[in-house]
């Protein structure tokens, strides 16, 4: 990391490391980190946020970013969601138009842009 000079490092599932030797674990995150001067990310579930409470260090270091669902009762969201697909749309074949079906591939998805990710990518 140090060579290659990253913006960051990320972590995905990392909700995997809040079982067993978790402070250890931590610790050595957070000396990673300092060593090679590169933040880290931690994506995972909601069961990452009792990791900030086992040190004070930790928790002063660490910042929560919730990625909340798209609410379709709100203009913003659905505005939102509906760039999402145009941005989904770049990546498939020419041709392809989730715009027409995008009511319910809001419904199919509950507004997660993850699930209706891999949902297009099982597609």
């Amino acid at each position: 990391m140090v060579w290659r000079g990253p913006l960051a490092f990320w972590l995905d599932d990392a909700h995997a490391l809040a079982s067993g030797w978790v402070e250890q674990r931590l610790e050595w995150l957070r000396s990673l980190a300092d060593a090679t001067n590169t933040p880290h990310i931690l994506a995972g579930t909601y069961d990452l946020l009792h990791l900030w409470n086992l040190n004070g260090q930790l928790g002063r270091r660490s910042h929560d970013i919730h990625f909340g669902r798209y609410h379709l009762e709100r203009a913003s969201d659905q505005e939102q969601f509906l760039r999402v697909l145009v941005s989904f749309e770049q990546q498939l074949p020419e041709g392809t138009n989730l715009l027409d079906a995008w009511e319910l591939l809001y419904e199919g998805s509950i507004g997660c842009v993850g699930i209706l990710k891999d949902g297009l990518t099982l597609a």
